[in-house]
């Protein structure tokens, strides 16, 4: 059976006038009321005319009827809800985001857009992207006019982006085509799509040189809000589907782009990718002929000692945290970074980087510490994980004085 999934719904209620006016769907709306087949009325005559307006159903008689129950069902089963058939909050939510979409158009579209786009942005809403009505809708829409301004629900965009790196070939470079593996592989993608690309002509002609990158971008119409994501040592890409709330981790969807996998929350990738040592994300805005990336920071995230990922307030909180977890690193790091004979140990490595790299002050090391404490951590390759405490912390740094706000979090 399809899983079920919560949809977006806007706290201030119904998005679309035609759906709004209809008092009994913000019960429905809420959460505490439910339409099923048997029922009449305004309602229900409202809901068909917006299904009518989605190309799902045909007459509109305002009973709730088998025919729709049926299109209910196709619709929840596009969308993997449970295909009950019946009006739910998730269900309306679709439709909702759909209609909204819809009226809202003819004020965003060029002055004299032929109807066929209006069916084609209610498709782009209702339509999973395998759909040929989906690919229909790529299709005919004109290169010069962005999508995504006018995508009003969090599933329209996700089914864009999941369209977009599935017609995308990025994957398909060999690894020897890069100079710089997985970099190259994340800006390549994040040129092409991302709206918020821009490098100069010199940038542009060094990334074709000496990267190996094309830096060409693909039409207005398929350009996103997209990220390079960076960890401890890899890129990859994070798409915000989410734009009223870039501060949350959830709000994106993370994408490895050598292989065309998402990065799915809870699984073994997440831990990797974002748990271990936290993600940055950044915008690229120049190449230089020596083969450096310009990459500009945007957002820091980093996982909590609750065991939730936060967004921090700058890089070089997170650059901390990663040196905490060092040992994850691998052996190699490890050696290179920790066992210096000008300063041997751990504790002497976090000094040196909290003070000498990342120019810490008392409030980004307060920060990075109250993210730190109830983590796991290892000092050494052979030792047992042990939790990071308030204490543990202020004396890894040699700062006892930190230790009572540490004690405050």
């Amino acid at each position: 059976m399809p899983r079920s999934r919560p949809a977006q719904i806007p706290e201030s209620g119904l998005q679309s006038r035609a759906l709004g006016e209809a008092t009994p769907l913000a019960e429905v709306r809420a959460g505490r009321r439910v339409m099923a087949r048997g029922e009449r009325g305004p309602a229900v005559a409202a809901v068909q005319r917006a299904m009518a307006r989605l190309g799902m159903l045909g007459g509109v008689d305002g009973a709730f009827g088998r025919a729709t129950e049926r299109a209910l069902q196709r619709l929840q089963r596009l969308h993997e809800l449970t295909a009950s058939g019946r009006l739910d909050a998730a269900t309306l939510a679709l439709i909702d985001g759909a209609v909204a979409a819809l009226e809202a158009a003819p004020r965003r579209l060029p002055v004299g857009s032929p109807r066929a786009l209006l069916t084609a942005l209610g498709h782009l809403h209702v339509a999973r992207r395998g759909a040929a009505a989906y690919r229909e809708a790529m299709t005919i829409w004109p290169d010069d006019q962005p999508i995504w301004p006018l995508l009003t629900t969090r599933s329209a965009r996700e089914e864009m982006v999941r369209w977009l790196v599935g017609a995308d070939d990025t994957e398909a470079r060999e690894y020897a085509s890069f100079s710089n593996l997985c970099t190259g592989f994340a800006a390549q993608l994040y040129l092409r799509l991302s709206g918020r690309a821009r490098v100069d002509a010199a940038a542009s002609a060094n990334l074709r040189g000496l990267a190996k990158i094309d830096p060409t971008p693909a039409p207005p119409k398929l350009r996103v809000p997209l990220f390079i994501a960076i960890n401890r040592g890899h890129a990859f890409n994070a798409f915000l589907v989410d734009e009223a709330a870039p501060h949350t981790i959830g709000s994106y969807l993370l994408f490895e782009p050598q292989n065309d996998g998402f990065v799915a929350p809870r699984s073994a990738a997440w831990s990797h990718y974002v748990e271990r040592f936290g993600v940055s994300l950044v915008d690229l805005t120049g190449f230089d002929s020596g083969g450096v990336y310009d990459l500009r920071p945007v957002r820091e995230f980093a996982l909590s000692g609750s065991g939730s990922i936060v967004q921090a307030s700058r890089r070089e909180v997170v650059n901390l945290l990663r040196d905490l977890a060092i040992v994850e690193a691998g052996a190699a790091d490890y050696e290179f970074y920790v066992n210096r004979p000008e300063r041997p140990g751990f504790a002497a490595f976090i000094r040196h980087q909290a003070a000498k790299v990342w120019g810490l002050d008392d409030d980004g090391l307060v920060e990075a510490g109250r993210l730190a404490i109830g983590r796991a951590f290892r000092a050494r390759p052979d030792a047992e994980p042990e939790v990071m405490s308030a204490r543990r912390f202020a004396d890894l740094l040699g700062r006892p004085d930190l230790l009572p706000i540490l004690q405050m979090a």
